[in-house]
């Protein structure tokens, strides 16, 4: 009841990928481990060197470029044009997300996807009720008292209200220019 039931990510083709806000570089990873030929690109140069030591651990080739991809200037340093771009909890980070969207839309070439994965405000309905309480309420005060990082656990919660719901972040895309042929729901739809 909390997922779609699907596979989140098949294996794909040797695409040129860019994986956008790549952090410590886990999307990265699994991309290359499924063909990709993946361009890691975050503003934080200290997140893709861990990138950049995972992927080297696992014999993966990546490219990691320490961009700000909300300034259209960047896109001559990333290369490009790509098959696909993928952006996993970098959107919270933009307080107007178009201004990360309309750039990274330049990057796909004709044809090309944007996958984005974020955690939002679940559906008002009695599992997403639950759920919302646990992942608000539940899961920061339990990481809090195993890392003693409060200030992580209320970030991801702030940004996630900021951000919004499911419908919040469709019409941040449409906005940016994008259609939207899938949209999947997991973990109770958070």
């Amino acid at each position: 009841p909390c997922g779609d039931g699907g596979t989140a990510f098949a294996p794909v083709q040797p695409w040129p990928v860019l994986d956008a806000c790549a952090g410590t570089g886990l999307l990265a990873l699994d991309l290359a481990r499924r063909g990709a030929t993946v361009t890691a690109a975050d503003a934080a140069p200290g997140m893709l060197a861990v990138a950049r030591a995972r992927l080297n651990a696992a014999g993966l080739p990546l490219r990691t470029v320490v961009a700000d991809l909300s300034d259209p200037a960047t896109a001559d340093t990333l290369g490009g044009p790509f098959d696909a771009v993928t952006l996993g909890f970098g959107l919270r980070y933009f307080a107007d997300p178009g201004a990360l969207l309309r750039p990274l839309r330049g990057l796909l070439a004709p044809g090309g996807r944007l996958v984005v994965v974020e955690a939002v405000r679940p559906p008002r309905d009695l599992l997403g009720a639950a759920a919302g309480f646990y992942f608000f309420e539940v899961a920061p005060r339990l990481g809090t008292a195993l890392a003693g990082r409060a200030e992580l656990y209320d970030f991801l919660t702030a940004s996630t209200r900021a951000l919004g719901s499911a419908d919040d972040v469709v019409a941040h895309l449409r906005a940016a220019g994008f259609g939207v042929a899938v949209r999947r729901r997991f973990a109770c739809g958070v």
